[in-house]
């Protein structure tokens, strides 16, 4: 038994724009559907769009807007007040500030800056709770979340680097001292 279609009465008068005169409906209907050609099929996985292959820090920091970029490089030039120790590194998602083999900062680029990542410890934030540290918003990562660096700091050109470098500091003395450095 053949399925009935009802069509709204909009759907209709768009119908009609593509009738020819001597043509019935169904005739309409079927040659409009067949100068669309194959319907799509509904089982595929949506086309991603292209990749960019991060496999260094330049690229990525290639890849961010002029204000992520300017403050990647304001905390970046400042990296030697946190210690000599410390290592960059690069996945396809952030920029990672290391200490004896373990992260304890995290960048991820955003539109207006960078969103980073910290280690919790000294913030003094229950699970999810949002606060404002030396004018710098601050939230800690939901309860739900196993991130070791689970506090998440969002950075514009604007915001007080002397802050934020501090609490770069923290995460990384919470994380030196607990990997034995």
């Amino acid at each position: 038994m053949a399925q009935l279609i009802t069509l709204s009465d909009e759907l209709e008068d768009r119908l009609k724009m593509w009738a020819i005169p001597w043509e019935t409906p169904l005739d309409t209907l079927k040659r409009v559907l067949d100068a669309a050609g194959p319907p799509p099929d509904i089982n595929a996985r949506p086309t991603a769009r292209p990749r960019v292959e991060i496999d260094s820090t330049e690229t990525y920091i290639a890849s961010m807007t002029d204000a992520a970029r300017t403050v990647y490089q304001k905390i970046y030039q400042r990296l030697p007040e946190i210690g000599n120790d410390v290592k960059v590194g690069v996945t396809p998602q952030y920029i990672k500030f290391t200490v004896n083999g373990s992260n304890f900062t995290e960048l991820q680029k955003r539109k207006g800056g960078l969103q980073l990542y910290v280690h919790p410890e000294g913030h003094n934030l229950e699970r999810g709770e949002r606060s404002v540290e030396d004018g710098v918003n601050v939230r800690r990562a939901a309860p739900t979340t196993t991130w070791t660096l689970g506090v998440m700091v969002d950075v514009t050109p604007e915001t007080n680097l002397d802050a934020v470098m501090g609490m770069i500091r923290k995460s990384y003395e919470v994380v030196r001292r607990r990997r034995g450095g």
